[in-house]
């Protein structure tokens, strides 16, 4: 993909919409199409994008394809998010990858974000990284029966 103005590919137009979610969806399926050196300069470039979302797909998208240690910085930075929701997306992808500070954000929001929706999307994200943790545990004693749900949901999938 070419990122200049006379570029026709739908991918590249997709990478200069002015909607982030547009931006987003562009990244991950660079991300998910693994094409090359064109791909890895695409995701490269939306590591300096204005959304911290579109960074984090950047980050994503740049391990998808085989740039593990550029996009491992991107997804540590948005551990420090504001957004929840970022912060529960770059844990589960670290926690993927074996990096112990995406387990404990995992754990830290499971069992102790604000947002019972975070804390449910926190214990989710320890089902797809195959890990348990003290927040985890936590979460079954939530005072939001869906968390607790969720949280016992989660504890079975991972023993089986």
């Amino acid at each position: 993909w070419r990122l200049g103005d006379d570029d026709d590919d739908g991918i590249g137009r997709a990478l200069r919409a002015a909607d982030p979610a547009v931006r987003r969806a562009a990244v991950a399926e660079i991300g998910q199409s693994a094409r090359g050196h064109e791909g890895l300069r695409a995701a490269g470039y939306m590591l300096v994008d204005p959304d911290p979302g579109v960074r984090l797909a950047a980050g994503r998208a740049l391990v998808q394809l085989g740039q593990v240690k550029r996009g491992e910085r991107e997804l540590t930075a948005a551990l420090a998010a504001e957004d929840d929701d970022l912060r529960v997306g770059a844990a589960t992808e670290l926690a993927l990858l074996g990096d112990p500070r995406g387990a404990a954000a995992l754990s830290e929001l499971a069992g102790g974000a604000d947002d019972p929706e975070i804390r449910k999307r926190a214990i989710s994200g320890h089902v797809k990284a195959d890990i348990v943790s003290l927040g985890l545990a936590r979460a079954l004693a939530d005072t939001r029966t869906g968390v607790r749900l969720t949280a016992a949901d989660a504890i079975l999938a991972l023993a089986s």
